[in-house]
């Protein structure tokens, strides 16, 4: 534990010590990072990051939940994801437009926002130093964006 980590134990509830390894039956395994805050693991090859909730030491039940709605193949995440490339690409200039082509999931964060599930996806094949990402509320892609 980092000495920036034990102050701030001293000072505040630590809350839950999350377990480092979690299994799910249709999720598979996950793995705890300190780096990330979340459980890591991969499902229907794409990793997912599960985020921790101070009171829990497992992934929420309702954030688990999100995830089997969003990585089920009937969900259609990677088809809905190419539609809203398409649809996107309106905004950018047309250099970007072969590097949106080659753009592909990396991962997905799933989380509880304050009245809605969120997740956060990021992108791989990009070029430079362009980071993209698209954002998803509950079940609704939006904003393929990135930032450099």
């Amino acid at each position: 534990m980092s000495l920036f980590q034990k102050i701030k134990s001293f000072l505040c509830d630590p809350g839950a010590e999350p377990v480092k390894a979690w299994h799910h039956d249709t999720l598979g395994d996950a793995t705890w990072t300190d780096d990330d805050e979340a459980w890591v693991g991969r499902h229907n090859n794409i990793q997912y990051l599960l985020a921790y909730e101070r009171d829990c030491e497992t992934p929420p039940v309702e954030v688990v939940d999100y995830a089997l709605v969003i990585l089920a193949p009937d969900f259609e995440l990677l088809a809905r994801f190419e539609e809203l490339k398409a649809q996107s690409m309106s905004e950018y200039p047309e250099r970007l437009h072969p590097e949106s082509s080659r753009l592909v999931i990396e991962s997905i964060h799933l989380y509880r926002g304050k009245n809605s599930r969120e997740s956060i996806a990021c992108l791989a094949g990009s070029e430079d130093s362009r980071s993209w990402r698209f954002d998803m509320l509950d079940t609704k892609l939006c904003h393929l964006a990135f930032d450099t």
